[in-house]
């Protein structure tokens, strides 16, 4: 996993500028299409009140509760609006697509320019979209397991700690099952960016790629949101007490650089299974 995780950040870094401008790209149209240029939150205020009303507590608690309150606020939409959430969307497909042709020219050494990512690397956005839609079909048991769970802990049906238990331990069986279906599929996001593949033989072939290792590859995908989510403690926790004011558009940046990352890491998953 250490290997993979080496790998990612090298290419990243070996190609940062392109990788940076289609960020700022990715971060400019996101700010004008998705969030607007005013969408920041006032984490002073924010700050000011829990510093004001809790007692006893202390800089680092304060830093993680604004840590944890950006988290949150970033799960939910920004801008409640329909138009927000289909812009978000396509922006996210077509970012992707760019990062991901980018990623393949940086393993193959070839010269390239952030323009190129957009303009070459949109030729197979209806087979990509055709595989997002098949990932989100698997991740029903998932959604299907975190509204029971929800239902069920907030209007206290589940009241014993047996019963707790036993809900959670639903609510873990069908995310498991999400997570082991999508372990193939995710890979076939990459397979489809090839020249002639469609989205049936890029799905044959991730399954065949995970054949006979899929719990390992389970493994080390669960890997990547522990990474991200450490990585985002370390950093942000002490933006947020140094310089509060900034900080919630420092962590859209942030945010919006994490699906480089993701995707390279992913990537080197995908490059490791096809030499192995």
């Amino acid at each position: 996993v250490m290997i993979i995780l080496a790998k990612s950040l090298k290419i990243i870094r070996k190609n940062w500028k392109t990788f940076i401008i289609i960020t700022l790209i990715y971060a400019l149209l996101y700010i004008i299409f998705v969030r607007g240029v005013s969408g920041g939150l006032n984490l002073s205020s924010i700050r000011a009140s829990i510093e004001n009303h809790t007692t006893n507590t202390t800089t680092l608690s304060t830093g993680l509760s604004l840590f944890v309150y950006l988290i949150g606020n970033s799960t939910t939409s920004q801008n409640s609006s329909v138009n927000a959430g289909v812009y978000q969307t396509i922006l996210l497909i077509v970012m992707s697509l760019a990062v991901i042709w980018t990623l393949r020219q940086a393993y193959n050494n070839n010269k390239m320019r952030a323009r190129d990512a957009f303009y070459k690397g949109m030729y197979p956005l209806v087979s990509f979209i055709i595989v997002l839609i098949i990932i989100g079909l698997e991740l029903i048991p998932l959604l299907i397991g975190g509204s029971l769970y929800s239902v069920v802990m907030t209007n206290g049906i589940a009241v014993g700690g047996f019963e707790k238990l036993l809900w959670a331990l639903v609510f873990i069986i069908l995310a498991l099952a999400s997570l082991y279906l999508i372990t193939s599929t995710i890979f076939a996001l990459y397979i489809v960016t090839l020249s002639d593949m469609t989205p049936v033989k890029a799905l044959r072939s991730a399954r065949q790629l995970v054949r006979r290792r899929r719990w390992l590859v389970m493994r080390k995908v669960i890997f990547l949101p522990l990474v991200i989510i450490l990585a985002a403690l370390i950093i942000m926790v002490p933006v947020i007490l140094i310089i509060t004011v900034a900080a919630s558009w420092i962590f859209l940046i942030l945010s919006l650089a994490c699906l480089v990352f993701i995707h390279s890491y992913l990537y080197a998953l995908y490059r490791e299974l096809l030499n192995k």
